[in-house]
C-alpha cells in the first residue's frame, strides 16, 4: 500500500471515529430544508432577494463550523467533552524473539550466582547464533535479575515474544537446572524442562544451550504452530510462525506456502507482512521480501533499530531499496 493510500484510509477512519460523517449528513439535510423554506417563504413575506443568499451563506459557514466542532468534541452522557486522540497501537513483538533472564540460585548455600549468570549467557549466545532468532541483549535482559516484574511487562519493555527463565539447585556434586519458556503476551508457560547433571561429568549449560537443543525447540514450536493452524484454519499468526520455523529447519517450499496463506488471511497486518518478508529474504527471493517489508513499514509500525539488527535481512541489507525502506522509519510522523 502506498503511503498516501494508507494516510487517506487512516484519515477516513478517524472521521468515522469522531462521528464527523454523521454530523455532516444531519446538517446537510437540515440546511437543505432551511434553504427550501427560505426560498418558498421569503418572497411572499416581502423580504429582499439577498436574504435568501444570506441564508445559503450562513448554512455553508455553519456546516464548516459544525464539522470542526464534531472533530474536536464529543456529546456524551457526561456532557460535551473533547474527543480523545487515537491511541497508537503497539508494534507486535517478532514471533521468533526471546529474552534470557539470569537463572535464580535456589541452592541451599546460595553460592551459585556465577554459575547461574554463566548458564543464562551460554543459552543467550547459542540462540543468538541461530539465523532468524531475535535475542534481547545481555545488558537489556539482565537488568531484570531478581525482579518481580510481570513477564508481560518485561516482554513489552524488551519487545520480545517469549522469555526464558529458570533456577539452579546444587546438592553435593549434583545440579538440577529448571528452564521455563514463558509467553510474554499472556504470561503462560510454553515449555518447561528439568536437567539433572553431575558437575564433574557434564556442563548443564552445554546440555541446554547448544544448537542441537535449539533445533529440538524449533521443531517443538513448529508442531505447536501447525497444530494451531489445523485447529483454526483462519489463524494467520500460526501460519506465518510455522513458515519461519519451516524455513529455518530447511523445508523451504512448505514455509513459502504457509507464508502466502498467512498473507491471504491478513494482507495488511504488520506482523504478517514483516515475518513473511523475513521468510522470503531467507529463501533468496529478495524482490518479494522487499515488497513485503515495504508494505509492513507503510503500516506505520516497526522500529528502525530492530530491523537494523535483524539477521534475516543481512542478505539484503546492502541493497539500495532496503536502505530506502528502512530510512522511512526515521521520517517524522505527519499528523
Amino acid at each position: 500500500m502506498r503511503d498516501w493510500e494508507g494516510s487517506l484510509k487512516a484519515f477516513v477512519d478517524e472521521l468515522r471515529r469522531r462521528r464527523v460523517f454523521r454530523v455532516a449528513v444531519v446538517f446537510l439535510v437540515v440546511g437543505w430544508v432551511l434553504i427550501q423554506v427560505a426560498g418558498a417563504t421569503f418572497g411572499p413575506l416581502g423580504l429582499p432577494d439577498w436574504t435568501v443568499k444570506l441564508v445559503i451563506v450562513l448554512v455553508g459557514l455553519s456546516f464548516v463550523l459544525a464539522c470542526a466542532l464534531a472533530w474536536t468534541y464529543d456529546l456524551t452522557t457526561r456532557g460535551i467533552e473533547r474527543t480523545a486522540p487515537t491511541a497508537v497501537p503497539e508494534a507486535a513483538a517478532p514471533e521468533a524473539s526471546v529474552a534470557i533472564l539470569p537463572f535464580s540460585d535456589l541452592s541451599e548455600g546460595h553460592d551459585q550466582d556465577y554459575f547461574c549468570e554463566g548458564l543464562a549467557e551460554e543459552i543467550l549466545n547459542a540462540l543468538a547464533s541461530i539465523s532468524g532468532m531475535r535475542v534481547a541483549s545481555r545488558t537489556s535482559s539482565f537488568r531484570f535479575r531478581d525482579s518481580a516484574t510481570d513477564a508481560r511487562d518485561i516482554g513489552r519493555a524488551l519487545n520480545v515474544a517469549a522469555i526464558m527463565e529458570g533456577s539452579v539447585r546444587k546438592a553435593g556434586d549434583h545440579v538440577r537446572v529448571t528452564a521455563q519458556l514463558v509467553d510474554a503476551g499472556n504470561g503462560y508457560h510454553l515449555w518447561s524442562e528439568n536437567f539433572d547433571r553431575k558437575l564433574q561429568d557434564a556442563n548443564a549449560a552445554d546440555s541446554m544451550g547448544d544448537g542441537a537443543h535449539a533445533t529440538v525447540l524449533s521443531r517443538q514450536a513448529l508442531e505447536r504452530a501447525l497444530a494451531e493452524a489445523d485447529l483454526d484454519p483462519e489463524n494467520g499468526r500460526a501460519r506465518y510462525l510455522a513458515a519461519g520455523l519451516q524455513v529455518r529447519l530447511g523445508d523451504t517450499e512448505a514455509g513459502k506456502r504457509n507464508a502466502e496463506a498467512a498473507l491471504r488471511m491478513r494482507p495488511d497486518d504488520y506482523g504478517t507482512l514483516y515475518n513473511a518478508a523475513c521468510v522470503y529474504a531467507q529463501v533468496g527471493e529478495f524482490d518479494r521480501a522487499l515488497d513485503l517489508l515495504d508494505r509492513a513499514v507503510a503500516t506505520g509500525q516497526g522500529f528502525r533499530e530492530w530491523i537494523d539488527h535483524d539477521h534475516d535481512f543481512d542478505v539484503v541489507r546492502q541493497l539500495p531499496r532496503f536502505q530506502e525502506i528502512v530510512a522511512r522509519l526515521d521520517e517524522p510522523v505527519r499528523g
